[in-house]
C-alpha cells in the first residue's frame, strides 16, 4: 500500500509549505514501509515563461529536499491546473531531474486528469512509442516527436504501468487500449459505501470487457480516505467534519471525496470494507488519512496486522 501527501498549501501568491506535517508523514511512512506519493498540481499561470518555470523548480525542489522519503510525485494534468501538454511535459522533465537530486529512485508521474480526449490519445501513443521503439517519430496536433529515443528502456515489460481515470466512454476506451490501471469512481459519500462497492464491481466488469476487446487486461485502483477511531460513532463525527471542510475549496473537496469508500469506523469495520472492495476487484488502494499523521500511524499499527492475519487465514 501507499500513502499520499497533498502538496503544500498555496495562498494567492505562492505555496506556503506545511513542512512539519509533510516531513513527519514521510518519515513515519518510511518507518512502516509505506510508499510516499505527493499529489502536486502544476498551478502557475504560464509555464511557457522561463521565469515561471524557474520559480516552480525552486519551489518544488525545496519541498523535495525537506522530505525524508518520496517514492513518486503525482502531477494531475488538470483539476486543478490546466496546462497544455507542450508546456507541461518539458516542465515535468525538469522537475523529475530536480526530484532525483534528493530521491534518486523516485518517479515523476503525470495523470491525464483534465486532458481532453485528443490530448489523452496522443499522450498515450507517445508514451508507448518512446518505450517500445528504438527511434520514434510522431506528428500529431499536440505532440511532435522527431527521431527521438530513450537511451534506457524501461525494465518493466512490456512497459511501466500507466494509471489513469476517466468517466466517459471515449476516455475509458483509451485507457482500455493503452492504460494498465484504471481508478474506479464512486459517490463522494461514506454513507453509501455499499452502493459504491456494487457500482465498482459493475464498472470493473465493464472495463475488463473493454480491455478484452483489445486483447488486454487491466488492474484496478481506488483513492480512499481512512478515518479510524475507537468507535464507529466517533469516526463518523470526524467524517462529517471533513465533509464540511471539503466545501471550502476544490482542493479540500478532493480529500473529502475519497470518503466514498466508507473507510470510516473502527479497525474491524475498515478491514471488512477493504475486503469488500477487494472482492469487487479493487487491487490497489491509494490511502489518505484524517488526521494525517495520527491516522497513518493508527492504520499501520492497528489495521495492517488485521489485514495480514485475514490474508494468512
Amino acid at each position: 500500500m501507499s500513502t499520499m501527501a497533498i502538496s503544500p498549501e498555496r495562498d494567492s501568491e505562492r505555496w506556503t509549505p506545511r513542512g512539519s506535517m509533510m516531513v513527519g508523514m514521510s518519515r513515519l511512512a518510511d518507518e512502516y514501509g509505506l510508499d510516499v506519493w505527493i499529489w502536486y498540481p502544476a498551478m502557475d499561470k504560464d509555464y511557457s515563461d522561463a521565469k515561471t518555470v524557474q520559480f516552480a523548480l525552486d519551489e518544488w525542489g525545496a519541498v523535495f529536499n525537506k522530505m525524508p522519503r518520496v517514492d513518486a510525485v503525482f502531477v494531475p494534468g488538470g483539476d486543478p491546473g490546466h496546462t497544455h501538454p507542450r508546456h507541461l511535459m518539458p516542465l515535468l522533465e525538469q522537475q523529475a531531474a530536480s526530484l532525483r537530486r534528493f530521491h534518486p529512485r523516485a518517479q515523476m508521474w503525470v495523470a491525464p486528469q483534465g486532458f481532453n480526449q485528443e490530448w489523452m490519445d496522443e499522450f498515450l501513443q507517445v508514451i508507448h512509442g518512446m518505450w517500445n521503439t528504438d527511434k520514434f517519430d510522431f506528428h500529431g496536433e499536440f505532440y511532435h516527436v522527431d527521431g527521438q529515443t530513450l537511451p534506457l528502456k524501461p525494465i518493466q515489460l512490456p512497459n511501466p504501468p500507466i494509471y489513469a481515470a476517466s468517466r466517459n466512454d471515449a476516455g475509458k476506451d483509451s485507457i482500455a487500449r493503452y492504460g494498465d490501471n484504471w481508478f474506479a469512481d464512486y459517490v463522494a459519500d461514506y454513507r453509501v459505501w455499499e452502493q459504491n462497492v456494487e457500482n465498482a464491481a459493475i464498472a470493473i466488469s465493464d472495463m475488463k470487457a473493454r480491455a478484452a476487446r483489445y486483447g488486454r487486461k487491466l488492474n484496478f485502483s481506488m483513492s480512499c480516505h481512512v478515518i479510524c477511531s475507537h468507535s464507529n460513532e466517533d469516526a463518523i463525527e470526524q467524517a462529517n467534519q471533513l465533509e464540511a471542510h471539503g466545501k471550502i475549496s476544490r482542493l479540500a473537496w478532493v480529500a473529502s471525496k475519497a470518503l466514498g469508500t466508507g473507510f470510516v469506523g473502527t479497525p474491524d469495520t475498515i478491514v471488512d470494507r477493504i475486503r469488500r472492495f477487494e472482492m469487487a476487484g479493487v487491487e490497489t488502494m491509494m490511502l489518505q488519512f484524517h488526521p494525517m499523521m495520527e491516522g497513518m500511524e493508527t492504520f499501520a499499527r492497528e489495521i495492517m496486522p488485521l489485514l495480514e492475519n485475514k490474508k494468512a487465514a
